[in-house]
């Protein structure tokens, strides 16, 4: 059977394509590729502009949260005064803990991350986007 088969493929006779298909494919695929890189500049760019806002706002949340807890009184005792520090260091540091904000802290960093990452993906895209060879 599979004999049959290469004797019908023997008598077809082979095709040459055009010499300028192969640049012509590449050219649309390099097109394409272009595009799609410019499509995802924009949306990383909308999506660093909106973390960059929200990372703002959360960070001046942060240090307002930062400022009305007593954390930095707690935490300007431990370098003010090391003898009461030494001598009450349980409690003073469950006082530390107790006071830090660690939703904002959270909130701010993530919010980072995420505008690094934006970033790093919006200069990666617009390397493909609009220089030759990236």
């Amino acid at each position: 059977m599979e004999k049959n088969y290469a004797q019908i493929l023997k008598g077809i006779p082979s095709v040459e394509p055009r010499a300028v298909l192969y640049s012509n494919i590449l050219a649309k695929i390099e097109k394409i590729q272009v595009l799609m890189a410019r499509l995802r500049l924009a949306l990383w760019s909308t999506l660093v502009l909106s973390t960059a806002i929200g990372f703002g706002y959360s960070y001046t949340y942060l240090v307002r949260e930062l400022s009305s807890s007593d954390f930095f009184q707690y935490l300007s005792l431990v370098f003010s005064d090391g003898g009461i520090a030494m001598l009450y260091g349980k409690e003073l540091l469950l006082s530390l803990v107790e006071t830090i904000p660690l939703f904002s802290i959270t909130v701010v960093l993530f919010g980072g991350f995420v505008l690094l990452g934006g970033l790093v993906s919006m200069v990666r895209d617009s390397r493909k986007a609009f220089y030759k060879f990236a």
